[in-house]
């Protein structure tokens, strides 16, 4: 883990041993899937990938806007919660492909 002034964590260091924290991360957009009201992106920094999830189940409206309009390449800053991807997209040889986060927070 190497925090800073704007983030807790690096998208590749994340895995189950992060189950229920509240992290923030930086990096840059690598894909986004808008799966109509679901957003997943996938979140990329030096050290790996992480996939956020934005469902309005936990992710507030204005967010979820946001979340919608970004595009591959740009850099946001996001907050959430760690939670254990659905048993069938897990990938247990990459320990970060286990977990997603849940956004709460999405800054471009």
């Amino acid at each position: 883990m190497t925090a800073t002034g704007l983030r807790t964590h690096r998208c590749g260091s994340l895995s189950r041993d992060n189950l229920g924290s509240t992290v923030r991360l930086g990096g840059w957009v690598h894909r986004r899937r808008d799966l109509g009201g679901l957003v997943f992106i996938d979140l990329r920094d030096r050290d790996g990938l992480v996939q956020l999830s934005c469902n309005p189940a936990w992710t507030p409206p204005d967010v979820m806007e946001r979340a919608a309009g970004v595009g591959a390449e740009t850099v946001i800053l996001v907050g959430g919660k760690v939670e254990l991807r659905p048993e069938a997209a897990r990938d247990a040889g990459l320990p970060s492909r286990e977990i997603e986060v849940h956004v709460t927070e999405l800054e471009s």
